[in-house]
């Protein structure tokens, strides 16, 4: 498939939506979480493929893990994270991207801090990655909302700026890595939030004309970090809006879609 893909469209960059488990037959099958091993996932051999330009993994401790606590959660997660990295670096050649993470607030006994906790975690080695110039190249929150997007939430989403604690620590690891890169990144790259506001800020304005009215919305927004040289990993936002024509005098009811 990502071969097809790449004869109809060299420019844009491919990758597979795993997990991040391995395969049957991998020496590092043992770090698979307990059900990883059985769903016929195979990382290795999947994003191996020289046609798929960057590794994806996702980290979801809350739904392969039941019974364990925080702390011993966050151990498994940063041992993760680390054997992956390690892949890039050494087998595949590739950057990988922690496409998809978060903690759930239907664990019991849940508390925002431990969100907090599981964010540094993952933000911590992806610096160390950056810094040390690995393979590490990014890593996306599932999932970041605004306002009145209740409707689109789950168990997972949060608006980063009503959680103070949450919203620093997200802010200070895009200001990391932009420190890195220096001023290239600081002009090319914007941070999730600075995108959000700004997405926000569209939305506003979308609102205004007489004639129509944004009732339904959602954005995903991500910050990849260009880790390794020859490769180029830019921020892209999808906006999706519905837009439903408010009738004034003078004008006829139509039926679009609006698009951002």
């Amino acid at each position: 498939m990502s071969t097809y893909v790449k004869s109809i469209d060299k420019n844009h960059l491919v990758t597979v939506g795993l997990e991040g488990f391995y395969g049957p037959k991998s020496p590092k099958r043992s770090i698979n979480p307990r059900m990883g091993g059985e769903l016929g996932s195979d990382f290795i051999c999947n994003s191996k493929i020289s046609t798929i330009d960057f590794a994806s993994v996702h980290i979801y401790p809350d739904h392969w893990f039941h019974d364990q606590e925080l702390e011993e959660k966050l151990k498994y997660v940063s041992k993760w994270m680390v054997s992956h990295i390690e892949d890039g670096d050494k087998e595949l050649k590739k950057p990988v991207t922690f496409t998809e993470f978060g903690l759930s607030n239907l664990n019991k006994g849940f508390k925002p801090s431990q969100r907090d906790q599981f964010y540094k975690i993952i933000y911590d080695i992806m610096y160390k990655s950056a810094k040390r110039k690995k393979s590490g190249a990014g890593s996306f929150v599932w999932q970041f909302l605004i306002g009145g997007m209740e409707e689109y939430n789950d168990d997972f989403g949060i608006v980063p700026w009503e959680r103070p604690a949450t919203y620093q620590i997200i802010t200070e690891h895009s200001c990391r890595l932009a420190a890195i890169q220096g001023s290239l990144i600081k002009h090319q790259l914007l941070s999730n939030l600075t995108l959000s506001i700004a997405v926000h800020t569209v939305l506003e304005a979308l609102r205004k004309p007489p004639d129509t009215k944004a009732r339904n919305f959602r954005f995903h927004c991500d910050l990849v970090y260009v880790s390794e040289p020859g490769y180029v990993y830019p921020y892209h936002v999808n906006l999706d809006l519905m837009l439903e024509p408010q009738l004034v005098p003078g004008t006829k009811p139509s039926s679009t879609d609006g698009e951002l």
